[in-house]
């Protein structure tokens, strides 16, 4: 080979090495595991960011691959079996948070980088409308006239639903019995067929279901799309203010930094977009982008609770 093809090919090599250390993530198709059926809030979640990302962001496939059983640790385990190499997202809740810490797997939890929380949806109690309890109040008559007989219905046990029906019992001071369901949908439809009395869940829960009713929200002022629901705090019940349901994204903490990173600012700018804000609103759920620290401490406090109601 001459010194002139020696040459020009050490340049070549030179120009296009840049290109290939700085390539652009994702390369290859990224796959967004959750841990609930098709339908959950989080995987409505995860399909949304994935729409997002692929109609605006990114020229690979983004897929979501549901992985439900054992209380998310099915899916847990499945996303800390991918390689570290940063194409597998895991989609998370603080109820996820609190089964896996019930379950005494929440050790399992260091082994992921949480990115990013992005939306919640306020907790409230649901009843039917045609189920002779008109507000608040009547519940709690109710429930002390049936002496524990209350069947207070939601999707599993150890979830925060679950902890916050045993919050609200300890509020108003009755006694109740929890009836769980693999999911919040036939949590829902006992509920409707009178099988249960009430419904542990969010707003977005009555969309579309015009026979059902909202008690009272845990948010701290009332909601715009709900002005005449009552919150918790204006009825006296402070204590169960500010109680929501988050979700977001993590991935395995081996992963390169750089990549966490590249994902971090890929949910950042689909949380800014009009579509995503519009969505979220549409849905009663609250838009939101909180990372780092805020987001260690709060999780840190999810297990704390947990551990402490356990104990």
């Amino acid at each position: 080979m001459s010194f002139t093809k020696i040459y020009f090919t050490f340049l070549t090599v030179i120009l296009l090495a840049p290109a290939t250390l700085l390539a652009e993530y994702p390369e290859r198709p990224v796959k967004i595991v959750v841990y609930t059926a098709p339908g959950g809030l989080i995987d409505i979640t995860a399909r949304k960011v994935a729409d997002i990302l692929k109609k605006n962001f990114v020229k690979t496939p983004v897929i979501v691959e549901n992985k439900k059983g054992a209380g998310g640790v099915t899916a847990l385990s499945y996303v800390l079996r991918r390689p570290a190499d940063g194409y597998t997202l895991f989609g998370v809740t603080n109820s996820l948070i609190t089964k896996i810490t019930a379950l005494n797997q929440d050790s399992r939890l260091k082994k992921l980088t949480f990115l990013a929380k992005m939306v919640k949806d306020y907790e409230c109690l649901i009843t039917r409308k045609n189920s002779g309890i008109s507000n608040l109040n009547d519940l709690i008559n109710d429930a002390k006239q049936k002496n524990g007989a209350q069947l207070w219905a939601g999707p599993a046990a150890g979830g925060k639903d679950h902890l916050f029906a045993l919050k609200s019992w300890k509020a108003f001071g009755i006694k109740a019995r929890w009836i769980p369901y693999r999911s919040g949908a036939e949590a829902l439809v006992a509920v409707m067929g009178s099988h249960a009395d009430v419904y542990v869940g969010n707003p977005a829960d009555t969309a579309g279901r015009e026979n059902l009713k909202i008690l009272a929200v845990s948010s701290s002022n009332r909601l715009p799309t709900f002005s005449d629901v009552p919150t918790f705090g204006e009825l006296g019940f402070n204590t169960l203010t500010n109680e929501a349901i988050w979700r977001g994204f993590a991935i395995r903490a081996d992963a390169p930094d750089s990549i966490k990173q590249s994902v971090k600012d890929l949910l950042k700018k689909v949380s800014s977009t009009k579509e995503w804000q519009e969505k979220k609103k549409k849905n009663y759920a609250v838009p939101i982008f909180e990372t780092g620290k805020p987001l260690l401490d709060c999780i840190l406090a999810e297990i704390k609770r947990r551990k402490a109601f356990s104990g």
